[in-house]
């Protein structure tokens, strides 16, 4: 067998098709069909289960405010203030955080008001 046999095999195979890209659907099930999102989420919920399982009903802080506050309360308040932190970056983003264009400080600062020789034509 020499070399000319072996770039006929090589070059006989079809071209492979790129990867699918996730065009359809919404942009809430996009995103949740990425395995990073998917995987942070299963960790926040066993970390909200590990809390609850280890604490056994009594949470080891000293927090006069809360006295006497459910200890439910205690372990998913916490957990409403990011999930309205979340809510609303993803209303900012629907709203028209993406799709505009991006301007940058320098192309809205003033004029030089030199010449090109340097002297000032500015008051």
């Amino acid at each position: 067998m020499d070399d000319h046999d072996v770039d006929q095999r090589a070059s006989a195979q079809p071209p492979q098709a790129p990867p699918p890209t996730r065009q359809g659907g919404s942009w809430l099930a996009r995103l949740l069909a990425e395995p990073s999102v998917r995987i942070t989420v299963i960790a926040w919920l066993a970390a909200n289960v590990a809390v609850v399982l280890i604490a056994r009903g009594q949470l080891p802080f000293h927090r006069p405010t809360l006295h006497g506050t459910p200890y439910l309360t205690q372990v998913l308040s916490p957990d409403v203030a990011i999930v309205e932190v979340l809510a609303l970056m993803a209303v900012v983003f629907a709203r028209g955080g993406s799709g505009r264009p991006t301007t940058s400080p320098s192309s809205r600062s003033r004029p030089t008001c030199t010449s090109a020789a340097g002297t000032p034509l500015c008051s």
